[in-house]
C-alpha cells in the first residue's frame, strides 16, 4: 500500500495527517510481508503537477514493485519538496550526546565545521597587552541560524565561499584603526532569494559588500550589494572598486588628458584606481613601500606598463620632487590617496585647482599625519561604511557602474596582484601575511564543506535555573514517576508556581508524598482534576489558573498518555482512540487555550514527552506510535506561538509507564531499546527548557533516546532488533562498529541457518537445526534457557503470546525464509513439530516420499 499525505512529515504544517506515519511503521514491523510506504508532499505541491504525479510512479516502482535484493533495506517512508524526494535517517546529536558524557563539555574549546548550517562568524576579542597578536584577538562564535527559511524581500542569502581581507583588516584586528569589522569581501553561493529580488537565483555565484563583515558562514545581504561579476573576487575586489570608481569617474569625472597620482598603488584599491585611470585614457603615476619593492616594480610593469619613471618609493624622503622631475615640474591633476595615512606634502604635488581624493582616515588620531592641501584645490573625502549606512542606493548603482565597467573591459582587467591564499582554518597565518606585507595586495581567505574551525570555551552554559522566572508551569499527566521526577527538578531549580493536570485526585502515595514535597520547598502547587481531551474542561482549567492568582503560564510539560497493546489485526477502534486521545486531542486542547497568553510577546514554551516507539513503530503498539507521531509533528509544526520540544523517550528507568510493566519493560529491552537513567533524561529536559544544548546550538525540536547504535546493539547482542533492519535506521546501525575481521574466513551468509539449510541431507538434520534456532529464539523472552525447553510442548506453554508470536513469525521469515501465521505459533502444536514443518517447507525435503 502506498499512503500519500500532506505537511505531515519534512514540513510539519498539518501535524493531524502524521499519525498515518507512525502505524505504517508498526504495521511494517508487525507483518514482514506487508509493505505499507508512505508519501508526504509538501504544503504548496499540486497532486496533479507532473512532477508530483512521477514522484508518486517512482515510489511505486522503486518500494512496491520492486523486491530488494539480499542484504537492500527497502525504502518505505518518501518526502516530497519542491518535486525532488528525500528520505528520513535517525543521525546522532553529537553535542547532546556528548554534554551527557561530560557535564562540564562547554568549558573545553571544540572543533566545529565552519559550513555547517549555522551562522558562524568572526568575532574580534577586545584589546588586551597582546593586541597585535593575531592569533589572540580574534574567534569564531556561533550565532542562530535564520529563523525563517525564506529571506526578507530584498535579501540575498549567500553560503560563504571566499573573502578578501587587506591591510588595514589586520591593522583592525591589532587595535591600531576605529573600526572594528574585519573583511566587507564576499564571493558565494545564493542560497535562496527574497520575493523583490530579480536578476539573482538561488545557485548563483556572486560577490558581495558586506557591511557588517564578510567572514560568516551564511548572511543575508541587501540585494543592492550582490552582483554577478565577471571573474569573481580574482578581478574585482567590490570595496576597492566601488570606492576608486565612485571617486575617479562619478565624482571627479576623469578625462584622458589628466594626469593622477595613485598613492599605495600595489594596494586593492590602488590597483583598481590604476586600472580605472588607463582604461579612461590619462597618464598614472604611482607609490610603493615596504618590502620587495623590486618585486612590485616588476609586476606593475608587466601588468600596467608602469615603468620606473611612474613607480616611486614612498619611504624615499625625495620622492615628490623626483617625481615632478620626470613630469616636467607639471603637477598632478588628481592625488587619490586609497591608504589609511598621509603620505605626502599634497600641495607641493597637486595642482592650484586640482582634486585631492582621500579615504576616511580610520587609523587612531595620534597616528595620522595632518594634510596640507593647496588652497583653491577641491576636497573628496570617501568613507565607504559611512555611504553603506546612510547612502545605499548610491553605493548599490556604483557597484552596478563597475559590474558594467569590468564587463566592458574585461579583457584588459588583470587579477589582483600580491594576492595570498589561505584557508578559513588557517585564518591567523592569513593575518600574518597582511602584516608582514603591508599595504601591498591582500588575503582570499577560503573555505568549504570539510574546514573546521575553533569555538572557544563559553563562561558557562546557560543554566535551568537561569531559564526559570517565577511563571506558573504546568504538568499534564505530572504525577506520574516521570512527571514527579519533572517537577521537583523545576522545583529545585526555583519554579514557584507549579499546576498539575489529571483526570483524578492524586491518590498513591508517591503523587501525595510529592506534591507535599513540593509545598515544603515552597512552591505554590495547585492539582485540577481534569480531561484534557475534553477542550471546554481545559478551557475552565484555565480560567481557574487565573482566576486562582497564579502568575502567568511560563511552560508546559505534556506527560499524559496511556498504553492499550494489541496487534493492530486485533485492536479495536475503542483500543486505539483510548491511546489516541490524550496525545492528539489532549496536546491540541492545552496549545490552544495555554499557548496563547495576554501578553503575546511572551508565549509559553511546551516540551511534549513523546515516544521512540512511534520512530520504530513498535510492534503490538500502532495506535500508540501514531499518537506520539503526531506529537513529533505538532513540535515541529511551527503552529504554537513559543518553543516546542518532543522528547521522543524509550524507557526510563525508575519512572515512566514502561517500569510500571515488568512485561512491557521486557519486551523493550529485547527489542534492542535501552534503558535510560532518570537523570540522563532530566539533562536532555532541562536543555529543552533552556532552548539550546550549549551556547548558540540550538536545541532541535525533536529528539529521539533510548536507540543505540550499531555497535551498541551488537555489543548487547538484542534479541529482537526489528526496527534495525528499516532504512530509517540504515546510518545510526553503522556507527560504532568495530572493524571487519580480515582473519576470519567466509561469511556471515555462509554461516546463516538459511545456507545451513540447504546443505542438510535429511528433513531430520534440517528440523534439529530449525529446533534449535526457535528455542534460542523463544528463550530469548522466556525465563527459561533454550537447553532447558521441552520439544513436545507446544510454544504457549513458554508463555508466547500474541505480542512474542509476531517476533518469531519475524524470525522464521528472515532466519529460516518461512512464512507462519500467528495462529500456527500459537497453536497446540509442539516445539518439534513447528520446526520440522518449517524445515519441510524451507528445504523440500520429506515431500513425495523424500
Amino acid at each position: 500500500m502506498l499512503w500519500v499525505t500532506r505537511g505531515a512529515d519534512k514540513k510539519s504544517t498539518l501535524p493531524k495527517n502524521a499519525p498515518i506515519i507512525g502505524l505504517a511503521r508498526t504495521l511494517n514491523s508487525e507483518d514482514l510481508e506487508k509493505v505499507m510506504v508512505t508519501l508526504d508532499l509538501d504544503n504548496d505541491s499540486w497532486i496533479a503537477s507532473p512532477s508530483v504525479i512521477d514522484n508518486i510512479v517512482q515510489v511505486h516502482l522503486r518500494s512496491i514493485l520492486l523486491v530488494p535484493a539480499d542484504g537492500v533495506v527497502r525504502e518505505t517512508e518518501y518526502a516530497e519538496s519542491s518535486g525532488k524526494l528525500f528520505i528520513p535517517r535517525l543521525v546522532p546529536i553529537t553535542s547532546l550526546n556528548a554534554l551527557i558524557r561530560d557535564k562540564n563539555l562547554d568549558m573545553h574549546p571544540r572543533m566545529m565545521q565552519f559550513l555547517d548550517g549555522h551562522r558562524n562568524e568572526l568575532t574580534i576579542k577586545k584589546a588586551t597587552e597582546e593586541r597585535n597578536d593575531p592569533d589572540s584577538n580574534f574567534c569564531f562564535t556561533r550565532a542562530c541560524p535564520p529563523c525563517n527559511p525564506t529571506c526578507a524581500a530584498d535579501k540575498v542569502r549567500v553560503m560563504y565561499r571566499a573573502s578578501f581581507l587587506q591591510h588595514k583588516d589586520w591593522q583592525t584586528l591589532a587595535g591600531l584603526t576605529k573600526e572594528n569589522t574585519i573583511g566587507i569581501d564576499l564571493a558565494g553561493v545564493v542560497i535562496t532569494v527574497g520575493n523583490s529580488v530579480h536578476n539573482i537565483r538561488p545557485g548563483d555565484q556572486v560577490v558581495a559588500v558586506v557591511p557588517g563583515g564578510a567572514l560568516k558562514s551564511v548572511q543575508d545581504i541587501d540585494q543592492r550589494f550582490v552582483k554577478r561579476v565577471p571573474g569573481g573576487l580574482r578581478k574585482c575586489i567590490p570595496s576597492a572598486w566601488i570606492q576608486a570608481h565612485y571617486g575617479l569617474v562619478t565624482r571627479c569625472a576623469i578625462t584622458s588628458d589628466q594626469t593622477v597620482l595613485i598613492l599605495h598603488g600595489t594596494s586593492t584599491t590602488g590597483q583598481a584606481a590604476i586600472q580605472i585611470t588607463q582604461a579612461l585614457g590619462a597618464k598614472v603615476y604611482t607609490t610603493i613601500s615596504g618590502n620587495d619593492l623590486q618585486v612590485q616594480r616588476r609586476e606593475l610593469s608587466r601588468h600596467f606598463n608602469l615603468d620606473a619613471d611612474r613607480v616611486y618609493n614612498s619611504d624615499d624622503s625625495d620622492w615628490c620632487s623626483r617625481m615632478l622631475r620626470s613630469n616636467d615640474q607639471v603637477k598632478m591633476d588628481i592625488v587619490y590617496n586609497p591608504g589609511p595615512r598621509n603620505l605626502c606634502d599634497v600641495k607641493l604635488v597637486l595642482k592650484a585647482t586640482g582634486t585631492s581624493i582621500r579615504h576616511a582616515d580610520s587609523l587612531v588620531p595620534e597616528t595620522c599625519r595632518p594634510y596640507e592641501d593647496p588652497p583653491l584645490s577641491s576636497i573628496i573625502r570617501l568613507d565607504l561604511a559611512l555611504l553603506l549606512e546612510n547612502e545605499p542606493a548610491l553605493v548599490g548603482d556604483t557597484f552596478t557602474r563597475v559590474v558594467d565597467f569590468v564587463q566592458e573591459h574585461y579583457g584588459t582587467i588583470h587579477p589582483v596582484l600580491f594576492t595570498r591564499a589561505c584557508a578559513v582554518d588557517s585564518l591567523s597565518h592569513g593575518f600574518a601575511a597582511l602584516r608582514d606585507n603591508g599595504t601591498c595586495g591582500g588575503t582570499l581567505v577560503t573555505a568549504d564543506t570539510s574546514s573546521m574551525v575553533l569555538l572557544p570555551p563559553s563562561c558557562q552554559n546557560s543554566r535551568l535555573r537561569d531559564a526559570l522566572d517565577d511563571g506558573t508551569y504546568v504538568l499534564a499527566g505530572g504525577l506520574g514517576g516521570l512527571g514527579r521526577g519533572v517537577a521537583r527538578r523545576l522545583a529545585t531549580e526555583g519554579a514557584k508556581n507549579i499546576v498539575f493536570l489529571s483526570r483524578s485526585a492524586p491518590s498513591s502515595i508517591e503523587a501525595i508524598e510529592c506534591i507535599k514535597i513540593l509545598r515544603d520547598m515552597g512552591v505554590k502547587v495547585l492539582h485540577i482534576m481534569v480531561d484534557i481531551c475534553d477542550a471546554g474542561a481545559v478551557k475552565n482549567a484555565y480560567a481557574s489558573i487565573v482566576s486562582s492568582g497564579m502568575a502567568p503560564i511560563s511552560g508546559v510539560v505534556q506527560a499524559a498518555g496511556l498504553l492499550q497493546d494489541s496487534l493492530y489485526d486485533k485492536m479495536s477502534y475503542e483500543d486505539w482512540m483510548k491511546v489516541m486521545r490524550p496525545k492528539a486531542l489532549g496536546s491540541s486542547n492545552l496549545v490552544q487555550y495555554f499557548g496563547r497568553p495576554a501578553d503575546l510577546a511572551k508565549p509559553p514554551w511546551f516540551i511534549f514527552l513523546s515516544s521512540s516507539a512511534g520512530i520504530i513503530g513498535n510492534r503490538g503498539q500502532a495506535n500508540y506510535a501514531a499518537a506520539n507521531v503526531y506529537l513529533d509533528a505538532l513540535a515541529r509544526s511551527g503552529k504554537i506561538m513559543g518553543r516546542a520540544y518532543a522528547l521522543d523517550i524509550g524507557p526510563i528507568l525508575a519512572a515512566g509507564m514502561a517500569t510500571d510493566s515488568d512485561e512491557t519493560l521486557k519486551i523493550l529491552r529485547a527489542s534492542g531499546f535501552y534503558g535510560i537513567r532518570l537523570d540522563d533524561f532530566l539533562k536532555v529536559f532541562e536543555r529543552a527548557v533552556v532552548g539550546e544544548i550549549l551556547p548558540d546550538v540550538l536545541m532541535p525540536s525533536q529528539v529521539v533516546l533510548g536507540v543505540g547504535t550499531g555497535g551498541l546493539m551488537l555489543q548487547n547482542k538484542s534479541a529482537d532488533p526489528f526496527w534495525a533492519r528499516t532504512a530509517l535506521y540504515s546510518y545510526l546501525k553503522l556507527l560504532d562498529m568495530p572493524p571487519p575481521d580480515l582473519s576470519v574466513i567466509g561469511s556471515a551468509t555462509a554461516n546463516s541457518l538459511k545456507s545451513k539449510l540447504g546443505a542438510c541431507e535429511d528433513l531430520a538434520e534440517a528440523t534439529a537445526l530449525v529446533c534449535h534456532g526457535l528455542k534460542k529464539e523463544v528463550s530469548s523472552q522466556a525465563t527459561v534457557g533454550a537447553d532447558q525447553m521441552d520439544e513436545s510442548k507446544p510454544l504457549k506453554d513458554y508463555g508466547v503470546d500474541s505480542l512474542t508470536a509476531v517476533q518469531v513469525r519475524a524470525w522464521a521469515l528472515d532466519k529460516v525464509g518461512v512464512s507462519l501465521s500467528v495462529f500456527n505459533i500459537m497453536s497446540n502444536k509442539t516445539i518439534l513439530e513447528l520446526a520440522e514443518e518449517m524445515a519441510r517447507t524451507a528445504t523440500g525435503l520429506g515431500k513425495d516420499g523424500e
